[in-house]
């Protein structure tokens, strides 16, 4: 479904979800941000962000730090920095003990890498 946003841009979505400052918690409120624009199609706008976020814990303030500058704001360039120094091009990437896997057909050479690794350990 092609997603239906209004008045916030892409990075708009990301920094909302990089305001929640718990990285679990954080995995939830993308989750809930990719169902609502993917999978239902919902009209896209700042009131959507906030609502969204809300049911997630991040306040209004916490969008408005991040939109402006914040520390989620410098996570996301830091984060996206480390992404590209990495080799990082595309989605999904993963990078597991210094091995990059980039696409979909490259998930099960992943799981198999993790379930060496494991059985390893």
């Amino acid at each position: 479904m092609e997603p239906q946003i209004s008045d916030v841009s892409a990075e708009s979505l990301a920094l909302t979800c990089w305001s929640h400052p718990d990285l679990h918690r954080r995995g939830a409120l993308m989750k809930a941000m990719y169902t609502a624009v993917y999978e239902k199609g919902i009209k896209t706008n700042i009131e959507v962000l906030v609502k969204t976020a809300a049911e997630h814990d991040v306040t209004r303030q916490n969008i408005s730090d991040a939109l402006n500058e914040g520390p989620a704001s410098s996570l996301h360039e830091n984060t996206i920095k480390t992404a590209l120094t990495e080799g990082v091009f595309g989605v999904p990437t993963f990078i597991c003990d210094d091995e990059t896997f980039w696409g979909n057909d490259r998930l099960p050479l992943l799981t198999e890498h993790l379930q060496a690794v494991g059985n390893a350990r």
